[in-house]
């Protein structure tokens, strides 16, 4: 008998919520299915996606629709320009819908709901409800809100960036004694073992169940083949852009024959370690190399380097020599 794996660690990973319909129904065909990444560039993130049942299931397999991607946040964290994922407080059904943050301020945030994240880029005949969130209603969620930076994609080899996947691995190998289990298994392991090489991948994780994998995006994966250290941390910054990204403060603490030492320091002045590297080397070079070699505290994404003259490193500069910055040829 063929191994095909359980499925104990999935259901402990994703929330599952049937969607509410009126009169304090719900629609048991159609499912919210969020995971909390806990592995890969975008640990710590959330992808949730809507699961519909097919009305022949389980003779056809369930399909996987993209809600929302995005992080925890906090009321102070959201920027206008921003998207949350939350219930709208006139909502009578209790489901989470997309919304678009039109104004930040202290005393309220403004937000213009949508039913999907796709909808922001169509045109729109009929208003969209608008409220403004107090930070008491936003903090008496039960779970975190979720939120996306204005700017922040995803930037992965088999996702696109607003995280669809390819199904075909799925409706290939799709048989009656698979479960929505095996869809979700399908999804994690595309979000959280992103590798373009590896064309097919057990399902679940140990299986002997093997399922194919599309690449969806090209360039991702050229970054991600040429070096998957450095893609790891450009596919964090895509994501989370400006959450998360903590300043670190660079100085020369010694230099030896075409070698330079930089001392990082917190905002706070406490020193967090030191780096070695060759003066002719480019900026981008040392900045993967302080992401690899400092830890970041709990919530930290990424470093943000602070040079010297009290500027942070910018894509003008991160080609230039480690050598020209620091001022020494």
């Amino acid at each position: 008998m063929e191994e095909f794996g359980t499925f104990d660690e999935e259901q402990q990973l994703w929330k599952l919520h049937p969607q509410p319909l009126a009169e304090e129904k719900v629609d048991y065909l159609t499912w919210e299915a969020e995971l909390r990444v806990s592995s890969g560039p975008f640990r710590g993130a959330s992808f949730v996606y809507i699961l519909n049942y097919p009305r022949d299931y389980p003779f056809k397999p369930p399909t996987l629709k993209v809600a929302f991607t995005g992080f925890p946040v906090a009321y102070q964290d959201i920027q206008e320009g921003w998207y949350v994922y939350m219930v709208p407080p006139r909502s009578t059904s209790g489901q989470r819908v997309a919304g678009a943050v039109t104004d930040a301020k202290e005393g309220g945030m403004t937000v213009q709901w949508k039913q999907q994240m796709c909808d922001f880029d169509e045109e729109d005949e009929v208003a969209a409800q608008v409220d403004v969130i107090s930070q008491s209603y936003f903090e008496s969620h039960d779970s975190p809100v979720l939120g996306q930076s204005k700017d922040g994609v995803v930037y992965h080899p088999l996702l696109d960036a607003r995280g669809t996947f390819c199904t075909c691995g799925i409706s290939q190998k799709w048989s009656p004694h698979f479960t929505v289990l095996t869809c979700l298994s399908f999804a994690r392991a595309a979000i959280e073992d992103p590798n373009p090489e590896d064309s097919t991948k057990p399902v679940p994780p140990g299986s002997s169940n093997e399922m194919c994998f599309c690449t969806t995006n090209p360039a991702a994966c050229k970054d991600f083949t040429a070096d998957p250290s450095q893609w790891h941390h450009i596919a964090r910054r895509r994501f989370f852009t400006e959450h998360g990204v903590v300043p670190l403060i660079c100085s020369t603490s010694a230099t030896e024959p075409g070698e330079i030492w930089i001392q990082c320091s917190s905002l706070a002045g406490s020193q967090l370690g030191e780096v070695q590297i060759d003066s002719q080397r480019a900026m981008e070079d040392l900045e993967a190399e302080i992401q690899r070699s400092i830890p970041l505290k709990e919530g930290g994404v990424a470093w943000k380097l602070v040079l010297p003259n009290g500027n942070c490193l910018s894509e003008l500069l991160r080609y230039r020599s480690v050598g020209s910055i620091f001022d020494l040829h």
